[in-house]
This record gives C-alpha cells, structure tokens and sequence, in this order.
C-alpha cells in the first residue's frame, strides 16, 4: 500500500505530461486550417491556463510551446523530488502564470503581424490591378486625373507611372487642399500618407509632368469636392485632353462614370482576388 501510494504523484506526472503534450501536438494540426486566421490574445491566455504551452501553440510559436512545456514538467518533477517543495511549488507557480501571460502577448503581437502582413497583401493585389488597368488607357495616349484618395493610398501605382511611362498627372485644387488638411490629423498614418500624396505630386512637378485642372464651368451647381474633382475633369477632357480617372472611391467613380469620364477600375476584370482585397481595405476604412 506504501508503494502504491508513492507511485501514484508519478502517475499524476505522467498523465499530465501526456495530455500537455496532445494539447501542444494536437496545434500542429489545427494551425493547418488557422494558418491565415487571426489570434487572439485572450483564446491564447485559456489556452496557457488549460495546458502549459498550448498559448504558444496556438500561435504556432511551437519552440516556445516546447521549452515552457518542459520547464512546467520539470518543476513538477522537482517538487516530488526535492524536500523543499514549498520552494519549487512556488517556482511552478511563477512559471505557469508568466507562461500564460506570455503566450497571450505572443498572440497578441502575431495577429498584428497578420494583419499588417494581410494588409500588404490587399494593397499589392489593388495596386498591381490598377497598373494593369490604366496601362490599356496609357498605351492610347491618356493621362491621369487623380482624387484625393488614389494619391493618399496608391502613391505606389503614381510612382511606377512615372518612372516607367510619361503620363502626366492632372490635378484638381481641391485635392491639393484636402491634403493640406489631412496632413495635420491627430491620426498618424493619415499624416503620413497625406505626406505620401505631397511628395507624389511634388515629384512630377518637378518633373514639368503635373497640370492642373481648371475650374469647373460656370453654372454647375456642384458644391461637393467629389462633384468639383470630377467635374473639373469633365472640364479637361471637353477641352480635348484624353485624361483616366483614377480614383478608390466608389462615390467618386459613379460620379465620373455619369459624365461619360472614363475610369480605372481593377473591378471590372472580375478577378476574386482582387474583388477580396477591395472588400479588406473597405473593412479597413479605405474608401
């Protein structure tokens, strides 16, 4: 009965490290179909509470699962040993919790990885769309109008037409204005990327390839700056230059496509990829 007895905290040892070990082992399964998925940092802290490393393995960090499993294990392992088991009960317990907290952070940082990764992704999908888009209007001698939006979120699209062709870009006003405006907003990236609109159009300046449209003709009685863009636009093209109108705002584009403008839309080719891109940054605020 004795020896039972003193087997049986082995067997709880043994047990235990079997069923971790499936929680870890059973994440390099699941993470097959979550390989894109998001985590959560909360998902991972149940996780690291129910099984010591599965808050790792369930963000795929499975080197990290692995060590933390092996030192709750060995801790274990050294309060049965050790005739000071309060001192490795207290090491156990340092070791579950930050394990735990840990694996929450973990999950935390690589689901913002994602997401940034993910959004690269969109922004590549939409922008090598667009160029294949307005390369057909470029090739029959049409230049590029642009709105606010495309000049904030596409800078790449307008750099790539200006190294590799020689269109020029037309702008209205009113866009110069509404960067002014946003370059000056409490949010950063907004800042930023109105920067980015500042020095796309500084650039062709300062190659004599940026023009600006005149203002629209008298006794419209378009008020908005979509309407006063677009309409600008209209103004350019009765005067007999060929110009494409480049926008990601869907309000916009409509507008355009009423006055006969013609416009860039990846869209249009149907392809899914680029359809489920535009769906991402819609969720993301752009456009």
């Amino acid at each position: 009965m004795d020896l039972e007895e003193g087997l049986n905290p082995w067997y709880g040892v043994a047990i235990t490290a079997i069923v971790w070990a499936f929680f870890i082992l059973i994440f390099y399964v699941i993470n097959k179909w979550m390989k894109e998925r998001n985590r959560i940092g909360l998902i991972a802290f149940f996780f690291g509470i129910v099984s010591p490393g599965s808050g790792f393995a369930y963000s795929a960090a499975y080197t990290y699962a692995w060590i933390t499993y092996a030192l709750t294990i060995a801790s274990m392992i050294l309060i049965l040993l050790s005739g000071e088991q309060d001192l490795y009960t207290i090491i156990f317990a340092i070791v579950f919790i930050i394990q735990a907290f840990a694996g929450s952070s973990y999950a935390h940082r690589a689901g913002r990885k994602l997401r940034k990764k993910r959004h690269a992704t969109d922004q590549k999908a939409m922008e090598k769309a667009y160029l294949k888009d307005l390369a057909s209007y470029i090739e029959t001698g049409h230049h590029v109008a642009v709105d606010t939006n495309f000049l904030m979120h596409f800078y790449n699209v307008l750099t790539d037409l200006y190294e590799n062709t020689n269109v020029q870009l037309f702008l209205h006003p009113t866009v110069f204005g509404e960067l002014e405006g946003l370059k000056k907003s409490e949010n950063r990236n907004t800042r930023a990327s109105a920067q980015m609109g500042f020095d796309v159009i500084e650039m062709f300046q300062k190659g004599n390839r940026m023009q600006w449209t005149r203002k629209q003709p008298q006794g419209t009685n378009f008020s908005s700056a979509d309407q006063r863009i677009v309409t600008g636009v209209l103004g350019e093209i009765r005067r007999g230059v060929k110009l494409v109108f480049a926008s990601h705002d869907k309000g916009a584009r409509i507008l355009a496509r009423s006055l006969q403008i013609p416009v860039v839309d990846p869209l249009e080719d149907g392809v899914t990829k680029v359809k489920k891109a535009s769906v991402n940054m819609r969720k993301r605020g752009i456009e």
